[in-house]
């Protein structure tokens, strides 16, 4: 049914990106999810201090679990479709980052560092903005690596080892190392 629906030219995607005014969301939370609006307000004390972290968080483990399509889009009658090609990439990865960013001709992309790679091909290098002048990170003779240097940790990946990094933040979080990613 889908690959008809795609063929005929008379459906749209819905690629799950909205813009809205906060008054917008807010008023169709209180009336289409008044539970999720309510546990929000609770906080209302907790916004832009030292606690909001930590009491987002809170409320968010005990909001009800639906999507924003079926609690909200699916209802609301001040809903529009706009087609556009605005692009999309899921920067949920490393590997889509790096697709995003310029390389130096030999597939070699950074971000917020001074790279100098010599023989070095296929790598994505990070670093931690410090607002001065960036880290020169030298590689020499690497090839399909992620490396990422944060002032609490420093990571070194083969690129085809991308889906490992999930699991090792997901182990530091259990082990009480949330600090560290």
């Amino acid at each position: 049914m889908a690959l008809k629906f795609l063929q005929s030219g008379d459906f749209y995607w819905n690629s799950g990106m909205f813009i809205w005014k906060t008054s917008a969301i807010i008023q169709a939370l209180e009336a289409h999810l008044p539970g999720i609006a309510e546990d929000f307000n609770s906080m209302n004390d907790a916004y832009w201090t030292d606690d909001e972290s930590q009491t987002l968080e809170k409320v968010y483990a005990q909001c009800e679990s639906i999507s924003i399509d079926y609690g909200i889009m699916e209802k609301a009658a001040n809903v529009q479709v706009v087609l556009c090609d605005i692009g999309w990439s899921d920067l949920g990865t490393w590997g889509s980052l790096k697709e995003k960013l310029e390389d130096d001709g030999d597939g070699n992309a950074s971000a917020h560092v001074h790279l100098r790679a010599v023989q070095s091909r296929d790598n994505l290098v990070v670093g931690t903005p410090t607002g001065g002048a960036a880290k020169l990170v030298a590689l020499k003779d690497l090839e399909g690596y992620i490396v990422v240097d944060t002032p609490h940790a420093l990571l070194i990946c083969p690129s085809k080892d991308e889906q490992w990094i999930k699991s090792l933040v997901n182990d530091l979080k259990n082990e009480g190392g949330e600090g560290l990613v």
